[in-house]
C-alpha cells in the first residue's frame, strides 16, 4: 500500500460522517479521552460540534480505516483501526505534508505538532519511534 492508496476525507458535521465515526470508535482498542462508550447522540453532537482545527476520515477504496485530527494547540491524534503499521505512517506522512504546526504561543502551544499516544497502544508508539519521534512529555491523570 501506498500514500496514493489513502485518501484523508475532510469530516463534514453531518449525520452520515457522524454514523461513520461512530462505527470507528466502536472497534477502538484504546482511548484516551473516554473510558466507556457515549451513546450515539451524545456522539453525533460532538461530532456536529467538534473541537478540531482539521479532522478526517483515513480511507483506503471503499473502506473507511480510520481517523485523525489536528487540534489548535497542534495536537495530532491518529486512530487507525486496522493494518496499522502500513497505514499509520502514511496518514502521518500526508498529515505533515499537508499541514503546518500554528505559531508558537508560550505556555499554549509548541512550534510542533505533538501526537497523543494512548500507554497502552505500544504499536503506535513503536511507529512513532521508528518514523523519528521523540519523546517530549508524560502525562498523568487522576481518576476521581
Amino acid at each position: 500500500m501506498s500514500k496514493t492508496d489513502i485518501t484523508l476525507l475532510k469530516v463534514v458535521k453531518n449525520e452520515a460522517h457522524a454514523k461513520i465515526l461512530f462505527e470507528l470508535l466502536k472497534k477502538r482498542k484504546t482511548n484516551i479521552s473516554h473510558k466507556s462508550l457515549p451513546a450515539y447522540t451524545e456522539h453525533r453532537d460532538f461530532v456536529i460540534n467538534h473541537p478540531y482545527r482539521v479532522w478526517y476520515l483515513i480511507k483506503a477504496g471503499n473502506e473507511f480505516l480510520g481517523n485523525a485530527y489536528i487540534l489548535k494547540n497542534n495536537c495530532v491524534g491518529i486512530t487507525v483501526i486496522k493494518n496499522s503499521k502500513v497505514i499509520t505512517p502514511l496518514v502521518i506522512e500526508k498529515l505533515l505534508k499537508k499541514h503546518k504546526p500554528l505559531k508558537a504561543i508560550k505556555s499554549v502551544r509548541a512550534a510542533e505538532f505533538d501526537f497523543n499516544a494512548s500507554p497502552k497502544n505500544e504499536e503506535y508508539i513503536a511507529i512513532l519511534k521508528k518514523m523519528g519521534a521523540r519523546l517530549a512529555q508524560v502525562t498523568f491523570v487522576f481518576d476521581r
